[in-house]
């Protein structure tokens, strides 16, 4: 007896597959960095709402670029992609110093956040 999928299956499974992954949302450790030029080849200055993404999570500089929502508390900002934090632990996170001030005083240093890819 052989079984055979339609082409179309494979496409629902991927896809939803797909769906889920950019639904996941993370908890980590946010803490801030100074600027300049990244991993991903951006420049930037510290009043830019930008992120260095933990090595793991960063893949190999795969999400460049991408947007991702960052909570603390009741505020909400959204961030771009620009560089890799070798430092940073598992869902941990690295902030400009404008971004990291829209959730808490540079002086705090680091604080547990929820994030996701938009």
């Amino acid at each position: 007896m052989k079984f055979f999928l339609k082409p179309n299956v494979f496409a629902t499974i991927a896809l939803t597959t797909l769906v889920s992954a950019a639904q996941a949302s993370f908890v980590g450790d946010a803490t801030w960095f100074n600027t300049g030029l990244g991993s991903c080849g951006f420049n930037n200055v510290d009043s830019d709402f930008v992120v260095a993404l933990n090595s793991a999570q960063a893949a190999g500089n795969a999400h460049c670029g991408q947007l991702i929502r960052v909570q603390f508390q009741a505020t909400t900002i959204l961030v771009q992609v620009v560089d890799t934090c070798p430092g940073c632990g598992v869902n941990g996170i690295d902030l400009s110093p404008g971004a990291f001030q829209a959730l808490a005083p540079l002086d705090v240093g680091r604080i547990q956040v929820t994030w996701d890819f938009v």
